[in-house]
């Protein structure tokens, strides 16, 4: 593959310019919306490259914000499409690689190479799973006996919330097909990733243009394994702060976080904070599965926790939905705090 003067290949979070086309790997600024960036459009192409090997990448599926089109390279890993200049948040996948996901600013025509890195995987051919859940896009609710479709690889029905689930999948690229009387069809690519679970929330609407495009999550196995989605799906506890809430909120205690959540309190004991639901009844913590004992004062002192170390954290104001392996907290309920280093470890 052949790469003009100046042309460099992305891999992790890095600034440059690419044949006029200025690209930011990065994780903090919020892609524009599209009514705020001009009119016009420019065509951008793209190449997709394994980061150890330098070749190309076929099936690999980039989708950019605010666009409901998802963009497949081609087998010499090459995509193009059209896109307002602005800035974005671009993500890309594929089975078998690790997402990359970061800031993408379109100024004018031109290229650009990424680099995807292999994942480490155990059994790369592990089957993979999706779920999911299929809405209306203007009421938010969940559509009952829509027809979901794997091309070659099945069909489910949605149920009464709208949830629809695929087991023992094989690892790569499939078109993800929803059909609805009185809806507009619709058709997207989605990577199955090795041993995984793939979480999709597909928009439903009468007019075709109207759709959104849709919302891939690619879960973690840690997570999953220790039963997070599932209790998460059913809604099981009390209540639920997650990455998302965390970022939206610039404090760095965890109490000033908790303090917002209705059923709990923060005492403030000298410089501690402590967790209590009702009656003052100091609730339990667990970090990753294990339980955070009391220290020498007989309590816990949940700003200990920064609070960019979290990805999700259940909390529990009682012990009737408290899972049985977290009963031993006690009759005040629990907060499960699972970490983003428990989240990435893949185990």
């Amino acid at each position: 593959m052949r790469r003009g003067p100046g042309s460099r290949t992305l891999c992790g979070s890095l600034r440059l310019t690419v044949f006029g086309l200025a690209v930011l790997m990065g994780w903090t600024s919020s892609p524009l919306p599209l009514a705020a960036q001009e009119p016009d459009s420019v065509r951008i192409t793209g190449y997709v490259l394994d980061a150890e090997t330098g070749d190309p990448l076929a099936g690999a599926v980039l989708a950019l914000s605010g666009s409901r089109a998802r963009h497949v390279t081609d087998d010499a890993g090459q995509v193009q499409f059209r896109a307002r200049r602005g800035d974005y948040l671009l993500i890309v996948q594929r089975g078998g690689y690790e997402t990359l996901q970061g800031d993408f600013e379109v100024i004018k025509e031109g290229d650009f190479y990424l680099s995807l890195s292999p994942e480490e995987l155990d059994d790369p051919g592990a089957a993979g799973r999706i779920v999911g859940r299929i809405s209306d896009e203007t009421t938010g609710d969940g559509i009952e006996g829509a027809l979901v479709s794997i091309l070659g690889r099945g069909d489910a029905v949605t149920d009464g919330n709208g949830r629809f689930e695929f087991s023992d999948l094989l690892p790569g690229l499939a078109e993800v097909r929803v059909e609805m009387l009185g809806y507009a069809e619709r058709a997207d690519p989605v990577t199955i990733h090795s041993g995984r679970t793939t979480a999709l929330q597909i928009k439903m609407a009468v007019d075709a243009i109207a759709l959104a495009p849709i919302e891939v999550e690619v879960r973690s196995r840690f997570l999953e394994l220790r039963g997070v989605y599932d209790r998460m799906d059913r809604g099981v506890s009390s209540r639920l702060l997650t990455r998302q809430e965390i970022e939206a909120n610039p404090s760095v205690l965890l109490s000033e976080h908790l303090d917002a959540i209705a059923g709990v309190q923060v005492q403030h004991q000298g410089l501690r904070r402590v967790l209590t639901s009702r009656g003052n009844c100091e609730m339990g913590i667990w970090v990753d599965g294990i339980q955070w004992n009391p220290d020498i004062e007989g309590s816990v002192n949940i700003d200990q926790l920064p609070p960019e170390w979290i990805e999700i954290a259940e909390i529990y104001t009682g012990t009737s939905a408290l899972p049985a392996e977290y009963a031993r907290s006690g009759h005040c309920g629990a907060m499960l705090v699972w970490t983003r280093q428990g989240a990435n470890s893949g185990n």
